[in-house]
């Protein structure tokens, strides 16, 4: 508290010596060193704002205005860090600036002179003056701790209003006031204004108005002239200090203070309050010369800034220049003042403060903290749970409001971290409603009732701040998800609900876990957007539809193994449905679906379909016992194969149907135990036939291979092997008897003999064409008895030649 307050580090030392000797602050016998250090960082800061008192009449120390007292109370020491500490008023200071900005309209494109000063240096008892009001001595008197008391202050006959002089250590100047003299010195007229002062003593929520002000005047005006008042005493206590101050104030307003100085003028006040001063204009004029030689001896030499402000003021007192002098409310002649300001006095057109707007260090380090418990708040606001946007948006909006009016780099980045705090949380948003909608349409996620309500709630931030454009992108999106999840849940196989992926093929037509989610889903969308609704309750009366004719159908379907393969797989498909409901009972109880009686109907058909393979399977097997091997008895049970691959295909995975599934598969191992031992059987039969009778034999067990082949399920690798056996056998006798034809068959080179020997060769040639069939098994351009009977044939047609 005690670095943000406007004091100096002497007066601490002062007020605390006093306690030390009082032997009742025992704090501060413990910390004298850290009481050092505080008074040399007090001297270091960058505040000009060192008030004076009204009234000292101590003779034994400089006055200041930042005395905790006369008597050195506690009291007074604790109610001035209850001062400092209490709650930073913004109301106070948008309502300064409102009312301030009423005078710009009434300055806009006028020459302006602007009376500026700290707090109790005189501003409102100089206008009073230019303004040509008799200025008066009196004794003002005031209550404190039970004592009165009393001094002397100034006042004015028949005063302007708005102008009120004050005698407290509280400012009376609250917002800029201006004034119009009705007789005007100059050519052009000129508007004068009063300030509040820097480092206010209403608090710094008055100071950042003013600079505000400042900033904004600056830039309507056409030009301004500056009345600076110093209270004389902040000289006396810190010299450097204060004529540095005074430079820092210029620098606020123009950029070269050397070529600008005479657009100000200084008048020092408050020079009879001290001890050592003469109460005449005239002597203290010649001490304050004094002084600033005395200040210019203790400067550095490679201060120029600081000894041309020095030169300025001394040559000025010297000359009678009115750029510097001593303002007394009784003797100054303040028609002198305001014609030589009107007449003499440079106007400033280009100024500085019209492109930034100066604050004190006390105000910037207040607003600094304000500002830091803006964040927070908004912070804290945007992380509780549930979010507090409003609130967030309503100290963005009191951010960018400071923004708007103040040129202050704490102010700007407080802005940009609220724009980063909001955006941040907005893409969050986006993220999360991204995330929550692909979860709410995903067939692998969980979704419930709480987090669409989520999503609705998100929806309802980002419209709070203004990202509509989001905000409706979402709910398209939203509401395209629930028309894609209608769709894919209501798309109908005349009337049988099919899954989530749409497909329109017999073996999709179920009730998955995903589809009974994805309805789920459906409800909980529908329930947290209720403009959606129809969309549920569309896709539940197809449902329960569905289901209902489903059931009817299963009960009245006849099955037999005559059946056709896609009356099967409709039954299948039927079956599954109604299956899948039932798996799903626990999951869609909650949409009030009636399907207590599924179960019973599916035992039934279970049983059904069990008996009728059973009896199927007893007359294959009969079949196969008394006919062998026969194509025909195989083409039946080929057809009664495809009716119970069908079968497993369809109900293959459904909870229920063990025992016809069980039927399936017995038949299966008995045909793969049968039917290859058979097929080894014939195989072997067939190396001891003549080649005469093999041809009509291979074809048949060729036949067996492939109907054997094309069951789907059946894998005949051992009927295979056998087959490729036999074929082995027969293809070294049919080479055998090729070979021994050739041989016998050569053409001699004797014509006599070849005309004997042809007709021979001919009958032989027609017998081993009559076995071109075996090529036939053989692969595809490899041949034996037809390459034989062209090598013959080629052989006799060259003799010829």
């Amino acid at each position: 508290s005690l670095l943000t307050a406007p004091i100096s580090g002497r007066r601490v030392l002062e007020c605390c010596s006093r306690k030390r000797e009082r032997k009742d602050f025992t704090l501060i016998n413990c910390h004298c060193r850290f009481i050092d250090t505080l008074d040399q960082i007090m001297r270091s800061q960058e505040n000009w704002a060192n008030v004076v008192p009204e009234n000292d009449t101590s003779s034994e120390r400089s006055a200041s205005e930042f005395s905790f007292g006369t008597d050195g109370s506690e009291e007074s020491f604790v109610d001035l860090g209850t001062t400092l500490t209490r709650p930073f008023d913004i109301n106070m200071l948008k309502e300064s600036i409102e009312t301030g900005s009423r005078i710009l309209d009434h300055i806009e494109g006028k020459n302006v002179v602007l009376v500026i000063g700290k707090t109790g240096t005189g501003k409102s008892t100089f206008i009073q003056g230019i303004a040509g009001k008799n200025l008066y001595e009196t004794i003002h008197s005031t209550e404190c701790d039970g004592k009165t008391v009393e001094k002397n202050v100034y006042d004015s006959q028949d005063a302007l209003p708005d102008f009120t002089i004050g005698h407290e250590k509280v400012s009376q100047t609250k917002a800029f006031c201006s004034f119009v003299p009705e007789e005007q010195d100059g050519k052009e007229e000129v508007v004068y204004i009063d300030t509040p002062g820097f480092e206010d003593t209403h608090h710094e929520e008055i100071d950042i108005a003013t600079s505000v002000m400042l900033s904004h005047i600056a830039k309507k005006c056409k030009s301004i002239r500056f009345v600076v008042l110093i209270n004389y005493t902040s000289l006396l206590e810190d010299r450097g200090g204060a004529a540095r101050s005074i430079l820092r104030f210029t620098s606020a307003f123009v950029k070269d203070f050397s070529k600008d100085k005479q657009g100000f003028m200084f008048l020092f006040t408050h020079t009879n309050e001290i001890s050592g001063v003469c109460d005449n204009r005239a002597s203290s004029r010649k001490a304050l010369q004094e002084e600033l030689l005395r200040l210019k001896q203790g400067s550095s030499r490679s201060d120029k800034d600081l000894l041309g402000l020095i030169d300025f003021l001394t040559k000025s007192l010297q000359k009678g220049y009115l750029f510097a002098d001593v303002l007394h409310p009784l003797e100054s002649d303040f028609k002198k003042l305001k014609t030589f300001i009107e007449t003499k006095q440079k106007p400033i057109k280009t100024l500085t403060m019209a492109e930034s707007c100066g604050l004190t260090a006390a105000s910037k380090h207040r607003l600094s903290g304000e500002i830091t418990a803006i964040l927070l708040k908004s912070r804290k606001h945007i992380q509780s749970k549930p979010p507090k946007v409003s609130a967030v948006k309503e100290n963005h909006e009191l951010l960018e409001y400071l923004y708007s009016q103040l040129n202050f780099s704490d102010i700007q980045k407080a802005r940009d971290e609220s724009h980063f705090l909001i955006n941040r949380f907005i893409d969050e948003a986006k993220d999360r409603i991204v995330e929550e909608i692909t979860k709410g349409g995903a067939n692998d996620s969980l979704f419930s009732v709480e987090d669409a309500i989520d999503v609705g709630e998100t929806l309802c931030y980002l419209d709070v701040f203004r990202a509509q454009n989001a905000s409706q992108h979402f709910r398209t999106k939203v509401h395209d998800l629930l028309v894609s999840m209608e769709e894919t849940l209501s798309l109908p196989i005349g009337d049988i609900l099919v899954t989530t992926e749409g497909a329109l093929s017999l073996s999709s037509r179920s009730m998955s876990n995903t589809d009974a989610r994805v309805l789920d889903k459906l409800n909980s969308w529908c329930k947290a957007f209720p403009e959606h609704e129809k969309y549920y309750t569309k896709v539940l009366h197809q449902l329960k539809t569905a289901i209902e004719s489903t059931a009817r159908r299963v009960e009245e379907f006849e099955f037999s193994m005559d059946r056709q393969p896609e009356d099967i797989a409709i039954l299948c498909s039927d079956v599954c449905f109604l299956n899948s409901i039932h798996q799903q009972i626990e999951l869609l109880l909650v949409h009030e679906l009636d399907i207590d009686e599924l179960y019973n109907t599916l035992v039934v058909m279970d049983q059904y379909i069990s008996e009728v393979l059973i009896l199927s399977t007893s007359e294959a097997m009969a079949d196969l016992e008394k006919h062998s091997l026969d194509e025909e008895v195989l083409e039946r049970i080929a057809a009664r194969l495809c009716v119970l691959d069908a079968l497993q295909l369809g109900l293959g995975s459904q909870q229920g149907f063990e025992d016809a599934l069980s039927s399936i598969r017995q038949f299966s191992l008995e045909l793969e135990d049968i039917v290859p031992f058979q097929f080894e059987g014939m195989c072997t039969d067939a190396k001891e036939k003549n080649l005469d009778e093999l041809q009509e034999l291979l074809h048949r067990i060729k036949g067996v291979l492939d109907i054997c082949s094309g069951i789907e399920g059946f894998a005949p690798e051992n009927m295979r092997h056998n087959f490729q056996s036999l074929l082995d056998v027969i293809k070294e006798r049919m080479k055998s008897l090729s070979a021994s034809f050739i041989q016998t068959s050569m053409p001699s080179k004797n014509l006599l003999d070849c005309v004997l020997n042809g007709e021979e060769a001919g009958l032989g040639l027609n017998s081993l064409s009559a076995h071109a069939w075996f090529d036939d098994f053989l692969p595809e351009g490899i041949s034996i008895i037809s390459s034989a009977c062209m090598q013959v044939q080629k052989d006799y047609e060259n003799l010829s030649e």
